[in-house]
């Protein structure tokens, strides 16, 4: 796309990335509401620049579940989804899943998409570090547009991790920090991932803290005696509330042992 057809659009076009937003026809109810943030914040902007957002599903995904539970791990896929939800343009691409291949796979099936398209998109908007990080860089470089990457939290953390279980492999390891260091702009949700990023050697000009936003009309200040009332709750009793998935990496565990020794 030539610079004069860029700047003759007041709205930006984005090649929106995630590897999941939730869907309310999928039948699995964890993944009705996974990267339920994301999708809010994304509806925001899509309100002033359309975004498509390609559903990446490879083909015969029931064989490649079976695969991976033979190793003892589940992998979750999205169902085809097609059709505008507030802006935001979903479109089915198919590619091959094969273990150790399927990175480029889903690289070389984005461009297919995006060349069949014939869209002239201004910016890439990735929000997985790895693996589609990797393959929105590679989008990068042939289709000679700005990209801009979220990290959320384990994307990075596990960089970190000193225990050798939950640490990143080398090899994303590498591929994470190449991907912040490609990138056009790298945004941290926290100002701590906006720190590790330094420690990666990203640089600190192009590193962004935007935490996730609240839903002022969901969320607001109240009045605790009264909301302990509705609940039932003891009024001089201490309460500790968790929010957020049920699964391992948010720390669960350690909370449990946390509240065992109060």
């Amino acid at each position: 796309m030539s610079e004069t057809s860029r700047e003759s659009r007041q709205n930006l076009n984005v090649l929106l990335l995630v590897d999941f937003l939730p869907d309310p026809a999928h039948p699995d109810p964890w993944l009705k509401n996974k990267n339920i943030f994301v999708h809010r914040q994304v509806l925001k902007v899509a309100g002033g620049s359309p975004m498509a957002c390609p559903v990446l599903i490879p083909f015969l995904p029931g064989l490649v579940q079976a695969f991976y539970r033979t190793r003892g791990l589940s992998v979750k896929f999205p169902k085809p989804r097609s059709g505008n939800d507030g802006g935001i343009t979903f479109h089915t691409v198919r590619y091959n899943h094969l273990p150790r291949k399927y990175i480029q796979s889903k690289t070389s099936a984005l461009l297919n998409f995006v060349h069949k398209s014939e869209q002239e998109f201004d910016l890439i908007h990735c929000h997985t570090l790895f693996d589609l990080g990797v393959c929105a860089l590679e989008l990068k470089k042939q289709l000679k547009i700005p990209l801009v990457v979220t990290a959320y939290g384990t994307d990075i953390n596990w960089l970190f991790e000193t225990d050798p279980a939950r640490r990143a492999s080398p090899e994303i390891d590498r591929a994470t920090r190449e991907v912040l260091r490609g990138a056009d702009a790298a945004i941290g949700v926290s100002r701590d991932l906006c720190g590790k990023m330094e420690q990666l050697e990203v640089d600190p000009g192009k590193i962004n803290w935007v935490p996730n936003g609240v839903d002022r009309e969901l969320f607001g200040p109240g009045n605790k005696a009264a909301e302990r009332e509705k609940l039932g709750w003891e009024q001089d009793k201490k309460t500790i509330l968790y929010v957020g998935n049920i699964i391992e990496t948010k720390g669960l565990g350690e909370l449990v042992d946390a509240v065992s020794l109060l």
